[in-house]
């Protein structure tokens, strides 16, 4: 599994855990994760749409903001035709942001060196969802320098693997491209 998306995949579970209401009923938001590259989502015809997406960290709040302050994102997402349908710039990205939300690291998978674990996520809402039809979802991020996010000090407890290698820096440019289906 490609170490970005690891990360992003933790940070969005976490997310969903705390902050994205489970989708129990049709009245709920479809949620849609545009850091998934190759991911297929899916929701209804005009059905109220949320796109998410979180960075996660095992370690203090210096993480978090190193992270905040390197990072800049925006998301597209195109009709079949290569309409585009909704656009968030980076400046509107920036002021989706939680404030961080924080745990204990270890859990009954994984250990963890740090004694918690934190995330920061954001949540931009397409309320009257979409008509119809199939979608191209683009996720495009930039870490203007290197954060670390600290999971090269987790392991899991099954096997003693690591959940990624040390030094777990990220940056530069990121690219992820996902299909929205909107159908009954």
């Amino acid at each position: 599994m490609p170490r970005r998306l690891l990360i992003s995949l933790a940070a969005l579970v976490l997310a969903a855990i705390t902050i994205v209401p489970t989708v129990a009923a049709q009245d709920e938001p479809a949620s849609v994760n545009p850091c998934y590259d190759g991911a297929i989502f899916a929701a209804e015809p005009y059905e109220a749409i949320d796109l998410v997406c979180g960075w996660g960290v095992v370690g203090g709040p210096g993480k978090i903001v190193s992270f905040l302050n390197s990072h800049t994102a925006s998301v597209t997402v195109r009709d079949a035709g290569g309409n585009v349908v909704v656009s968030i710039e980076p400046e509107e990205l920036a002021s989706l942001w939680t404030g961080p939300f924080w745990w204990d690291a270890d859990d009954e998978w994984v250990d963890c060196a740090g004694p918690r674990g934190g995330a920061v996520a954001w949540v931009y809402q397409v309320p009257g969802g979409l008509p119809a039809g199939i979608y191209q979802v683009t996720y495009e991020e930039t870490l203007t320098h290197p954060v670390n996010d600290g999971y090269h000090t987790c392991w899991m407890r099954e096997d003693g693997s690591r959940l990624v290698s040390a030094p777990s820096l990220w940056w530069g440019s990121f690219t992820a491209i996902s299909t929205l289906v909107v159908a009954e």
